[in-house]
């Protein structure tokens, strides 16, 4: 993906996610507060755009104004939406007159009760499908992004098929796992997957969009679980390219650089002999919420051949 800025421009929220990370406190940020954040990762030279984010960035009167700003600037933004507002066709077509250049579309479930249990709001899925269908007649190209937890675990690969049945020209998808340490998902640890729930299906879900070309990345999953596609971690990514990320936080967290390595990840003790040992990140929130005795080495591929696949971009 390269180095990226992101940028939380509201943390208002129309939906109620049992598994949000940065759910609705209230707080918004002035817009030349916003276009200073913005101007600075210009400034660095080593950022190649800005995510637009929240909460949800949709609820912002001044996304419109971030986004003729960037275009202005021909610095590219990303915005990463429910897709809520966006089923609104002349909301969609205001903002892509006004420079939206690229979606990232959240989805949990395919399935309407799993998708509605999740986010609070029964109309969630409907109102995803009409905003891609929106986004497509626009020619806005659309990545989603794909939560894993207990709820979908079982069904990712599903997901897929819907997503390349009804929007073939969705050519991307990421899979994270469940951020576990932060706000709503500690008031719901019945969401949280073990690596176990999620490894077949995610393995399935990697074959088909394979098969249909797709790209793909996937977050937050230790190496030892992404065999055969190591070079799509979005972390170990990082290292080899040595790829930053600066995200400005509406809450107590205020500015962060987040580096490659991270304090909340750990490694067991049979990391140390895993051929892929220095550049996979670990294992998220160890022996808090993931347990270590999950954990394996790999020896079947190395550190050469996950480089050479991530420099050369192999799908």
């Amino acid at each position: 993906m390269g180095s990226f800025g992101y940028f939380q421009i509201t943390r208002q929220c129309n939906q109620c996610c049992r598994i949000c990370s940065n759910p609705e406190n209230g707080n918004s940020i002035d817009y030349e507060h916003g276009l200073t954040f913005i101007d600075a990762l210009i400034a660095d030279g080593g950022f190649q755009g800005v995510i637009l984010t929240g909460g949800e960035p949709t609820l912002s009167p001044d996304l419109p104004r971030y986004l003729q700003y960037c275009a202005e600037k021909s610095f590219p933004s990303v915005l990463i939406t429910n897709g809520q507002c966006l089923a609104d066709s002349s909301y969609a077509a205001h903002l892509k007159d006004s420079g939206l250049a690229k979606v990232t579309l959240s989805l949990y479930s395919a399935k309407p009760k799993v998708q509605a249990s999740l986010t609070g709001n029964r109309q969630s899925l409907d109102n995803f499908i009409q905003a891609a269908s929106n986004l497509e007649k626009l020619g806005v190209p659309i990545t989603v992004t794909i939560t894993m937890n207990k709820y979908n675990a079982d069904h990712l690969s599903a997901n897929i098929e819907f997503l390349h049945k009804k929007f073939p020209s969705i050519s991307h998808v990421v899979f994270n796992n469940l951020d576990t340490r932060m706000n709503r998902v500690a008031l719901n640890p019945d969401t949280i997957p073990m690596l176990n729930d999620i490894d077949i299906e995610l393995t399935r879900s990697v074959e088909l969009m394979r098969g249909w070309n797709m790209t793909y990345r996937i977050e937050r999953v230790p190496l030892c679980y992404m065999g055969g596609y190591e070079h799509a971690s979005t972390e170990t990514r990082r290292i080899v390219k040595n790829e930053k990320v600066r995200i400005l936080f509406l809450d107590e967290k205020g500015q962060v650089d987040q580096a490659q390595g991270d304090i909340y990840y750990g490694k067991a003790e049979c990391c140390k002999v895993c051929y892929l040992n220095n550049i996979c990140i670990g294992l998220y929130s160890m022996d808090e919420h993931y347990s270590s005795s999950e954990l394996f080495p790999i020896f079947h591929t190395d550190i050469d051949e996950v480089t050479e696949k991530i420099l050369a971009n192999a799908p």
